[in-house]
């Protein structure tokens, strides 16, 4: 698949219509926390991507369901906290 689409496809499926236009609405209401809220969930967007996403594409999986049986999760923490950015 092309990487500009599956990126897309991932980017709409964050970021709905409703959010959008609901975006100017909750801050209205409840202030700038929503901000703080995107930026947060920015970092960890790139934390696992930076994490994850090298570990399932290294032990071929496409899936968090298939991870499970052929790793362990003590497994998984001592590969992240040893080598966090090791592709």
């Amino acid at each position: 698949m092309n990487p500009f689409a599956a990126g897309f496809s991932i980017f709409v499926s964050i970021i709905s219509a409703l959010t959008v236009i609901g975006l100017p609405v909750e801050v209205y209401q409840h202030g700038n926390g929503l901000i703080w809220r995107i930026a947060g969930g920015l970092f960890g967007t790139i934390f696992m991507s930076l994490s994850f996403v090298p570990l399932f594409h290294k032990l071929k999986v496409y899936s968090v369901y298939r991870l499970l049986p052929k790793v362990s999760i003590l497994r998984i923490f001592f590969w992240l906290h040893t080598n966090p950015f090791d592709f």
